[in-house]
């Protein structure tokens, strides 16, 4: 079971990355997944303690705002196994403009960080 969840929905990719450059700074937290919606907006996902992901949550949605982007965020504590099967989805390749959609962002950030020199 996830202790909590905090899920932070922005209305475009950078903004989303902005929130959760801020999310990652303000608390301890792990990154579940992130979704690239059809509205070129993005989903992020993230797991920890519970006053760690309101914090970030609340941070998020300040920095996405701050980016002039809409932000809609919640928090749910002890989300039940059935739910998050529901939560979770898939990783999801779009052939159409040929990437993921849907990706587990750990991963990805951690890639690309090391890929441009980050560590």
């Amino acid at each position: 079971m996830v202790a909590t969840l905090g899920i932070l929905e922005v209305n475009g990719w950078t903004a989303a990355m902005v929130a959760l450059d801020r999310m990652q700074k303000t608390a301890i937290l792990s990154v579940l997944q992130a979704e690239w919606n059809d509205m070129l907006g993005a989903v992020i996902k993230v797991t920890g303690l519970p006053a760690d992901i309101t914090a970030a949550i609340d941070a998020g949605k300040l920095a996405a705002e701050n980016f002039l982007a809409k932000a809609v965020g919640t928090v749910l504590r002890r989300p039940s196994e059935e739910a998050m099967k529901a939560i979770v989805s898939p990783p999801e390749f779009n052939p159409l403009i040929e990437q993921a959609v849907v990706k587990n962002l750990s991963t990805w950030l951690y890639r690309n960080a090391r890929l441009h020199g980050c560590f």
